[in-house]
Order: C-alpha cells, then structure tokens, then sequence
C-alpha cells in the first residue's frame, strides 16, 4: 500500500530490504501506481510490467445507515455536532498534528464541530498533548482502536486523510462507500477519487483553503 518510507530506526533495513527487492521479483502485483514506482522502480511501471489490483472492501459493510448513525452519535454524545473523522495509525505519515491544526482554525468558525480519531500508534500521547496545548480536550475525541470501523463512518458528517504520502489508502475507499464527502492532501494518489465527493488539497495551501473545504464538505452532508 506504501508509497514512501517511514523514516524511523528501522529505515536502513527498510532501505536494504528495498535494495534487494528489484533482483529477486519476478511478478509485480500493486494497489495503486504509486505504490508500483516506489517498490518495482520507474521502469517497471513504464513498461506496464505490473497487475494492478485495486484494494476491495466488503461494500455492504459500509452503505450508509440512518440507524446506525443515530446510535453512534447518540452514544458517544455528537448528536447535532459536525462530526469530522479520520481513520489511521498515529504515526508520521498520517499527519494528525496537522490534522489537528487545521481543526483547530475550524472550530473557531463552527463551534459545535467535533473531531474522531480512531487508531493507535507511536504518536498517539504527542497528538493528544497538542490538543490538550490547544484546548480542545473537550472536542478531539480519541477513540483508539476499534473493531466497528464500518459504523463510525456512519456517524462521520466528513472524513479527513492529510497523509505526507500514500499508496492506496483502504480507508478512503471504505469513507466513500459510506458516501462520506472527503478531503485529502495532494500527495495521496488521485486513484482513491471514487466519487465526486473527494478533494484533494496542498499540504502547503493556506489553513483557510482547508477551513472552507471542511464548510463545503459539512454543506454536502
């Protein structure tokens, strides 16, 4: 699914593993082109050498269901909150203290907004400090993680992927199956705009261009 390299204390065996990759592949199978250009290299991807095998999902799983979004929102008290979500280990690449900033100039506008994250990680109390510097205890909501994905996105008004990079994020894909508006950084593959609800945005753009994406994404809900 990746389409770049962690860069933590494990990258030179990640690099040596990589190294080796080229001399010993002899079918190349991908989720996404990016993916294919970072692990089988430029020319495999040229020359079309390569299966390519979108990621699936269980669709039915994730149709949208009033139901089921009455229950999860009523239990976990965001009945009449724009509700804002993000699936994703809380790492580097996933890019939540951005996520977070950009929450954070949005909850200024809207007061009722409410922020779901749902994962673990290696970053998970560094994120959660900076909501608690910004003093948004109260509306960033850490669910950690769970084994009822499928109904959050129910729950979810828009869904938000701000990733450093990505291949074919699954995620993504499972949010539009909810027919969930979603907004994602520039550097996730245009392969994942499934419908006419995805956008994508500069991870250097203004916070404001970020702002208003978020207001046009709630106004599609």
């Amino acid at each position: 699914h990746g389409a770049s390299i962690t860069k933590d204390w494990k990258l030179p065996i990640k690099l040596v593993c990589k190294a080796f990759l080229p001399a010993n592949m002899n079918q190349h199978f991908t989720c996404g082109i990016a993916a294919a250009q970072c692990y089988f290299g430029e020319s495999v991807v040229a020359k079309g050498n390569y299966e390519w095998f979108p990621n699936a999902i269980e669709v039915e799983r994730f149709i949208y269901n009033q139901q089921i979004r009455d229950y999860i929102r009523e239990k976990n008290g965001l009945k009449d909150k724009n509700v804002i979500g993000h699936v994703g280990r809380f790492m580097t690449q996933k890019n939540h203290m951005f996520l977070v900033d950009i929450f954070a100039e949005f909850s200024k506008y809207d007061s009722s907004a409410r922020l779901v994250l749902l994962g673990d990680g290696e970053l998970l109390d560094t994120v959660k400090e900076k909501v608690r510097q910004l003093g948004l205890e109260e509306k960033v909501i850490f669910k950690g993680n769970v084994n009822n994905v499928n109904e959050w996105y129910q729950a979810f008004d828009c869904f938000m992927l701000p990733s450093v990079w990505e291949g074919l994020p699954v995620v993504g894909v499972e949010a539009q199956a909810a027919d969930l508006p979603c907004i994602f950084s520039d550097t996730v593959t245009k392969e994942i705009a499934l419908s006419e609800k995805a956008k994508f945005i500069h991870l250097k753009a203004l916070k404001l261009e970020w702002v208003n994406a978020l207001k046009d994404a709630l106004n599609m809900r």
